[in-house]
């Protein structure tokens, strides 16, 4: 779940205090993943402990197409999506 975002500074160290309402999910020394997620965003997750947490995430992405071109051979389409023959 998003929360409503809050104003924090980075110090002269590029230091960034994580504000309280933040921290639930997090313990002090625990290994965090920092992402750029576009011009000006970053997104900062907790570090997997173990391969079944990595897989457990990869089995929540959900992939979005046409079920009737699930077949088609991408040689033949790519040229439809700006692709080089």
């Amino acid at each position: 779940m998003w929360d409503v975002g809050k104003i924090v500074k980075i110090d002269s160290k590029w230091r960034i205090l994580i504000p309280k309402d933040f921290r639930d999910d997090f313990k002090p020394g625990e290994e965090v993943i920092i992402e750029k997620g576009g011009k000006g965003l970053l997104i900062i997750r907790k570090k997997p402990r173990n391969a079944k947490e990595i897989l457990d995430k990869i089995k929540e992405i959900k992939l979005e197409g046409d079920p009737n071109r699930i077949f088609d051979d991408a040689a033949k389409v790519k040229d439809m999506y700006w692709g080089l023959e």
